[in-house]
């Protein structure tokens, strides 16, 4: 109170867990706390940490607002935790000018053939492994961008496969948009996201894209007039990009294969990429946060 806070904003699960812990010892700052990740497959009843966010989770009913960056994890926490209070959905940001800037810097890798790139760190949920297998039988190479505690196994894996003049694995980068620029398509593979940025990211370096269509997110940003409740049983050629079903290596495979062989389909993925990518643009996105800030402040006032 004597630091005359009127909102209280947090991002992620444990600072919101402290923001809403806060009005109980005698904050009176309206609380904003902002959900990222699809909390029920986040903290699925695999260890101990998990129960304990699965309990903790509804402290969220004590907030203010809730902000969640896709409408599936908003329906997520509504439908699986019960959670009352008012939530809102704020796309995730996007720098347009720095990825345009930033992805004409050459690259260090030899590239002849056509190239699939994905990023994202090396673990279970981002499956890099369904990529890699969906490859074995296609004429391409692809290039995986992050680095996790897997990497090895994927090294093994690579090896195994006999893969290792197809599958690269280029580590962390921090110019991941130069890679993006000069690949032919990008595949992505995920079991499950909160809003998955490499995507807008994708897009914003007008490249076709193949998605795992995983809660949640994808749905949203390349079929975003579609039922974001829906998933793919088969391969789905959405408006700005292909959804495919979680885990099915046949079907990547068909869609990888697909979006070498048809030239048109390419094109027009391409061709509409930047568009969708401008719909998650700084101004737009930085606008909508203040009207909602703003919302809330003049509530405090009110009282």
């Amino acid at each position: 109170e004597d630091k005359n806070i009127d909102v209280s904003l947090s991002f992620i699960v444990r600072p919101n867990y402290i923001n809403v812990f806060a009005k109980f010892f005698g904050s009176r700052a309206k609380t904003i706390i902002c959900e990222r990740s699809m909390f029920s497959l986040q903290f699925g009843y695999k260890n101990i940490q998990s129960f304990v966010n699965r309990l903790l989770v509804k402290l969220y009913n004590f907030s203010d607002l809730i902000i969640t960056n896709s409408k599936g994890n908003k329906e997520d926490l509504k439908k699986n935790f019960n959670i009352k209070t008012e939530i809102k959905t704020i796309y995730n940001v996007l720098d347009i000018e720095q990825i345009r800037r930033k992805k004409e810097e050459d690259v260090d890798i030899e590239k002849k053939d056509f190239t699939f790139v994905t990023i994202g760190r090396i673990d279970e949920g981002k499956n890099h492994k369904l990529i890699i297998n969906a490859i074995k039988n296609i004429d391409a190479k692809l290039w995986i961008i992050g680095d996790g505690h897997l990497k090895k196994e994927l090294e093994g894996m690579i090896k195994n496969l006999k893969l290792q003049n197809k599958v690269k694995l280029l580590g962390k980068q921090s110019n991941p948009y130069k890679f993006l620029s000069k690949a032919d398509a990008f595949v992505f593979s995920s079991n499950h996201e909160g809003f998955p940025n490499v995507l807008l990211e994708a897009l914003a370096c007008e490249l076709p894209i193949i998605s795992t269509d995983c809660r949640s997110g994808p749905r949203e940003i390349l079929a975003p007039n579609s039922d974001f409740t829906k998933q793919a049983t088969d391969i789905e050629i959405a408006e700005f990009g292909v959804l495919v079903p979680v885990g099915d290596v046949k079907k990547m495979a068909d869609a990888m294969k697909m979006i070498i062989e048809d030239e048109n389909l390419r094109n027009r993925l391409r061709k509409k990429a930047l568009n969708r990518a401008k719909d998650f643009e700084v101004d737009k996105i930085i606008k909508e946060w203040e009207e909602i800030i703003e919302e809330v402040y003049k509530e405090t006032k009110c009282k």
